[in-house]
């Protein structure tokens, strides 16, 4: 199948990856062409614009920083035909975005489904991605086959809206994991305690998280370059959560003060590094 994908960043670069060894034809395009050089030297064809590369394929993917990246590169100049074209969203955008997403692309006659993912770059370049999908019963059915080589799990959620709002709860959790683990660790580190037998009894208990362990080497040596998912892009899917929460009159005190960490860590030139710097915002200033 010829397919374009829309977005180089970490996920974008990584799922063109996976779908170029699976024999697909990849055409990806990015508003920054330097980023496009990896996928390209992996089998990619780079295009200038995105009209071009939607063009050239059957469908496109969308892997975007968030919605207003996704209608810059959509429905900018030159603009997109749709027509026969099958636009597959798998960004991080609220149940309300992808919904008049849909309605947009349908009205200019496209398809539309979103399919938002759990999982990093290396699951993505494994095909052992969570992937989550909104639209029509029988729209998932018949791109079951394309779909599942991407992951190890592919789980029809709804309609659209539907999988967006379940990758919105999920990744609140990754920020509520990942604020509270931090805060423990500090504490740790800031008494006479050893951290390795703090790690240690949590791995052994009910409160372990994969994750944690995935963290831990960056946060014993603080080096966060090279991140999976930067502190920008949690702080954004922060705000798109608290946003729908609010509307469904949730009680979300917890959360803002995350959110206050996040913006603490991004005012300290935290923004593109791995967002489990968070912890530098806690820890004693050397």
């Amino acid at each position: 199948m010829h397919i374009a994908v829309l977005g180089a960043g970490i996920m974008g670069s990584a799922l063109a990856e996976r779908l170029i060894q699976g024999g697909h034809t990849v055409a990806v395009y990015n508003r920054t062409a330097d980023k496009m050089k990896n996928v390209v030297a992996q089998g990619a064809h780079a295009f200038s614009n995105a009209s071009q590369a939607v063009k050239a394929s059957d469908a496109a993917i969308l892997m975007l920083a968030d919605i207003n990246a996704i209608n810059a590169v959509l429905f900018g100049m030159p603009r997109v035909s749709f027509k026969n074209r099958t636009i597959i969203q798998m960004s991080t955008i609220s149940p309300d975005e992808s919904l008049r997403l849909a309605k947009r692309i349908q009205r200019l006659g496209g398809s539309y489904f979103e399919c938002p993912v759990l999982g990093s770059k290396e699951e993505a370049k494994a095909g052992t991605l969570i992937l989550m999908f909104g639209g029509k019963r029988e729209v998932f059915e018949q791109w079951t086959p394309f779909l599942s080589p991407l992951g190890k799990s592919l789980r029809y959620i709804g309609e659209v809206g539907s999988a967006s709002g379940m990758k919105l709860a999920l990744n609140q959790l990754i920020a509520g994991l990942g604020a509270a683990f931090s805060l423990s660790l500090a504490f740790v580190e800031s008494s006479t305690i050893d951290k390795e037998l703090f790690m240690e009894i949590v791995r052994k208990s009910a409160l372990s998280a994969p994750m944690f362990d995935k963290k831990w080497e960056r946060l014993v040596t603080r080096r966060y370059d090279g991140p999976n998912f930067p502190t920008k892009l949690l702080l954004k899917d922060v705000n798109l959560f608290l946003k729908e929460a609010k509307r469904k009159k949730l009680n979300v005190d917890s959360l803002a003060g995350i959110r206050r960490t996040l913006e603490t860590a991004i005012k300290s030139g935290q923004a593109d590094v791995d967002y489990i710097s968070i912890i530098e915002t806690m820890r004693p200033r050397r």
